[in-house]
């Protein structure tokens, strides 16, 4: 992911999304039929990285330590709803 970084009017750094880095993405299924995060994501504008704090926030039980954020589709509809909201 591209950033940018320039210093704010506060004096403190401020790091900004490059427009590569907010693009839609194509894959929408893994290979055993999950949706990944990144999917989801870019469907609803944001960034990943904050979805997945976001998530672990609120303690979703659709994804395990130390393993990919891919979601079934009832999986994932709860967390678009998550995200969303």
């Amino acid at each position: 992911m591209q950033t940018q970084t320039h210093t704010g009017s506060n004096g403190a750094k401020v790091r900004k999304l490059s427009k590569a880095a907010t693009r839609p993405v194509k894959v929408t299924k893994t290979e055993d039929g999950k949706i990944p995060l990144k999917a989801i994501c870019s469907k609803l504008g944001i960034d990943p990285k904050m979805a997945r704090r976001k998530l672990r926030n609120v303690e979703f039980s659709g994804h395990d330590s130390r393993e990919r954020w891919n979601f079934t589709k009832a999986q994932a509809e709860k967390a678009r709803e998550i995200l969303a909201g």
